[in-house]
Order: structure tokens, then sequence, then C-alpha cells
């Protein structure tokens, strides 16, 4: 067979057997229910889809399994299930960059489920199938958004050979009671991990501040669990006023976490009804 010609077949996801027949590879999402769309660059079709978590509230998550089906009578290879951040997704190539970490299990808010994502490239036989949990887990409040990236041999689309679906899900308040227990995880995380840092002129005061806001923060987490609210406001009010970045009150801390923080408590003085 000319090499050329044996190449756009190959592309195609369609191949040619011993006995001249021709068999195609068909992947079909059959779970959950999608609505396809195509998109339209200059050199490829790929589609798209998009999935809707809904609202979680912070600290909880959603997962969703999506089911790929091979449903013809050829093997479907299956070479890329990723999270990536636009659709379509052009660089890195994912064939042509060694350097890119094959498997990101977690894109921001969204991440695969290690124990059963399908390491790629995978095989998939005739009428076997494969699952691909999908948790969101919200890290902030409002909408938030990945993209699912398959990559194939599938010659009949929908999905096609090159297909994303969008995943979208929106971060929303519990109850005051859980909002503040998650602001205080929040707090714990973020200057374990160095984003959030006290404010102060030596390393002593620094500190000395931290404490004072996770101070501030228990005692409000205190006064909500008792039900005197106006005593909770007045704790999240003082809070505030030293993580909302204005010069006066100072704050008592700073760093890539700070705002978030203030988001956050703002957030539970609202559903508080605070003045």
């Amino acid at each position: 067979m000319n090499r050329k010609l044996a190449f756009l077949i190959i592309l195609c996801g369609i191949a040619i057997g011993a006995t001249g027949l021709v068999n195609a590879q068909d992947l079909n999402i059959s779970s959950p229910p999608l609505e396809w769309l195509q998109l339209d660059p200059p050199w490829y079709t790929p589609m798209i889809a998009t999935y809707d978590y809904g609202n979680v509230v912070l600290g909880e998550s959603e997962t969703t399994t999506f089911r790929l089906d091979s449903i013809a009578s050829s093997d479907v290879s299956v070479y890329i299930i990723w999270l990536v951040d636009s659709a379509p997704y052009i660089y890195p190539d994912p064939y042509a960059d060694p350097e890119r970490e094959p498997y990101l299990y977690c894109w921001e808010s969204f991440c695969f489920n290690p124990a059963t994502y399908p390491h790629t490239p995978n095989i998939m036989p005739p009428g076997q199938y494969r699952l691909v949990d999908v948790t969101f887990t919200p890290v902030s409040l409002g909408e938030q958004s990945v993209y699912l990236y398959i990559r194939s041999n599938d010659a009949y689309p929908p999905p096609g050979s090159v297909a994303f679906i969008k995943l979208v899900g929106t971060g929303v308040s519990g109850p005051p009671e859980e909002e503040i227990e998650y602001i205080q995880e929040f707090f714990d995380h973020a200057v374990t991990s160095g984003e959030l840092v006290g404010v102060g002129p030596t390393e002593h005061s620094a500190a000395g501040k931290l404490i004072a806001l996770e101070n501030m923060l228990e005692q409000a987490e205190y006064l909500i669990d008792t039900g005197d609210i106006p005593g909770a406001c007045v704790q999240l009010h003082s809070a505030y006023e030293k993580t909302d970045g204005i010069l006066l009150p100072p704050d008592f801390v700073t760093g890539l976490a700070a705002e978030e923080l203030a988001a956050l408590i703002q957030d539970v003085m609202s559903s508080l009804g605070c003045a």
C-alpha cells in the first residue's frame, strides 16, 4: 500500500484487515448524556460538549463518572485523557513534549480519581468500556471550569478523534456554621502552604499577628455555634479589617491567599446578616 495512503487511512481511524474488509473504530461516551457541537479551527474540527456539576458547597465535592464504550468491530485506542485549560488545546504538543507530565490528576477545582484513571494509551477491544471519574471540589466561590480532553482513533463523531468536554461547576456558600468551619480549614492550609503569612517587623511579631487573627476566627465560630450572632459579626468585622488590603487599620496577614480569605469572611458576614 502507498505509504501516504496508509497514513491517511490510519489518521481517519480506519484499518483494512487481511480479508480486505474495512473495520472502523467507534468510541461512544454513553454517560452522562451530552449534547455535542463542532468547533471550527482551520486544520481540524474537534467536537465539544458541556457538563455542569451545578452548585457545590465549599468544602464539599461532587463526582461524575464518564463512561467510554467501544461499540464497533475493531479496537478503539484512546491516546489522551487530560484536564486542560482551553479548547482547542494546541500547546504544548502532547506527542512532541517529553517534559510535560503525562497525567495531571488535578486542574484547579477538578480532579481525576487516581484509583480509576485509565492510563493512556489505552486499548479498548469491542464491547469493552472505561470509567473516568472526575470530581469537582470548589476552591472558591463562583463559577469554575476546565476541559476534559479526549484524543482517540474514533472514526465516527461524536466524540470523534479529538473531543473536549467543558466541565463547569459553581462554588456556593453553605450554612454559616459550615462556612466558618471551612474558613478555619482554609486558614490552616494557607498558613501551612506559605500562601498566608503574618505581617510584622520581626518574625515573632508576624507570628503573633497570625495567632491573633486565628483567635478572632475561632471566637467567631464559637459565637455562631452558641447563637450570639451580633457578637460573631463583631469578631468577623475585625478579622475582615485585618485582611482586606486597605491601609488602615493595618492588615495582620499578606500573601496569595489573603484576598480569598477576606472574601470568605465577607461572605459569612453576609450569610449572617451582619450590618
